[in-house]
């Protein structure tokens, strides 16, 4: 199973290399949605069965260094490309960039899928994932001698709905202001001259990618590992603020320097986004018992592209109807 779905990855990947056709992209991000809910559940499933959401923490800033990667390493392909071309044919170097860009992505999957089954095979691991299924050997001894009770979705859902309905709506707060929003503000100075180019991304994408990997890495701290679930869930709530100000840097323009405000806006969303994320899937397997919080934490990862989904469809609904970009 988990290499039938890495395996997609490095095919899909080949594909938008090959085919430079429209319907291939569109085709290909809807596979890597499925594909990445898929592996990610996958992950936070081994996460959750340990007693302590330190290790989801990781899983979760795993996926914020992702992120940083993902636009720093695009971001100096496109550098490099500028460099050695010029600005003459901006469509070769984009096309050049994209390619070298994917390159790189189809080693990054290789090695990550080589890292999740090097993981998979280390001793402690592989202690918690058999000492959570029945009949197991765990050093020789049989961890439990009858079958547990199958694991009921329903409970699992309603044990941990409030941080289940935290996870959603912080993912869905992001993608309703992040990117296309901020991404259309008026530009100024040097960002409305050469820096056109450089604007979206990875400036907008930049700030809260890396917003996000340091709200992802600070959850760690006894304040934050400390949060209940309805602490997180207020939490959830109170980043709707964002929503009325990224629309005051673009329509409306209301903000002074909106290019310069949205860009600093769209830090704190990333920073509020990594935080709330993390400690909701932290909370979500640990309020359950042993057996079930595999299936907590595949409820939290349910949550969370779910609302990544949600999210996207209102931001393209907000600019089919006011026209940002």
């Amino acid at each position: 199973y988990q290499r039938r779905v890495h395996g997609g990855f490095i095919v899909v990947s080949i594909l938008v290399i090959v085919l430079e056709e429209a319907w291939v992209m569109i085709f290909s991000f809807a596979a890597f949605g499925v594909l990445s809910s898929l592996a990610q559940s996958s992950i936070y499933g081994i996460a959750g069965v340990f007693p302590t959401g330190k290790f989801t923490q990781a899983a979760n800033a795993g996926a914020g260094v992702a992120g940083v990667l993902n636009v720093t390493v695009e971001a100096l392909v496109r550098l490099a490309v500028r460099l050695v071309e010029g600005s003459g044919n901006s469509q070769r170097s984009t096309l050049l960039s994209f390619r070298i860009f994917i390159g790189l992505l189809i080693a990054m999957c290789l090695a990550a899928v080589a890292v999740y089954f090097a993981i998979r095979r280390l001793r402690l691991c592989r202690m918690f994932i058999d000492s959570s299924q029945p009949g197991s050997l765990v050093g020789g001894v049989v961890a439990k001698e009858e079958k547990d009770p199958p694991v009921s979705l329903k409970t699992v859902l309603w044990d941990v709905k409030i941080p289940a309905i935290a996870q959603f709506l912080s993912l869905f707060i992001s993608l309703v202001v992040w990117p296309g929003i901020p991404c259309s503000a008026k530009t100024h100075g040097w960002f409305a001259d050469g820096g056109s180019f450089w604007f979206c991304s990875p400036f907008i994408v930049a700030a809260f990618n890396y917003g996000d990997m340091l709200g992802r890495g600070v959850s760690g701290l006894q304040f934050f590992s400390r949060m209940s679930s309805g602490v997180a869930l207020a939490f959830a709530v109170a980043r709707v603020a964002f929503v009325p100000l990224v629309l005051l840097c673009v329509k409306p323009q209301v903000i002074p320097y909106p290019d310069l405000a949205v860009i600093v806006i769209t830090l704190l969303v990333g920073v509020t986004n990594g935080v709330a994320c993390t400690v909701t899937m932290m909370l979500g397997p640990m309020l359950v018992d042993e057996p079930r919080r595999a299936a907590a934490a595949n409820v939290m990862v349910a949550a969370l592209f779910g609302g990544i989904a949600a999210g996207s469809f209102v931001a393209s609904l907000l600019d089919l109807y006011w026209g940002f970009t």
